[in-house]
């Protein structure tokens, strides 16, 4: 898997720093902050997911601070109906 450049991208973590892969997100400036990014599968990650149940494997670094929560979809969260206790607002 790859992260991938979105029309929403404007922000990119990690830049300038070796240690880590850039990481390009669209933070949205909503009462969360949320950091919303894509990832874009290859044949081979497709390949792998057949082969283990459609299973994905998320590890976050957290420098010892508390775990903050993440969403994994298929879709991204401005085409999501708005759920309740969450806000979403689509990007201009």
């Amino acid at each position: 898997m790859k992260p991938v450049r979105t029309e929403h991208t404007n922000c990119i973590l990690g830049a300038g720093q070796e240690q880590y892969n850039e990481l390009p997100v669209h933070r949205l400036q909503d009462a969360k902050e949320h950091v919303v990014m894509c990832f874009e599968l290859d044949l081979n990650d497709i390949a792998e997911l057949t082969q283990n149940g459609c299973k994905i494997w998320v590890t976050q670094l957290t420098f010892n601070n508390p775990f903050q929560p993440i969403m994994i979809d298929t879709k991204p969260p401005y085409d999501q109906p708005e759920k309740e206790g969450e806000e979403y607002e689509h990007p201009d």
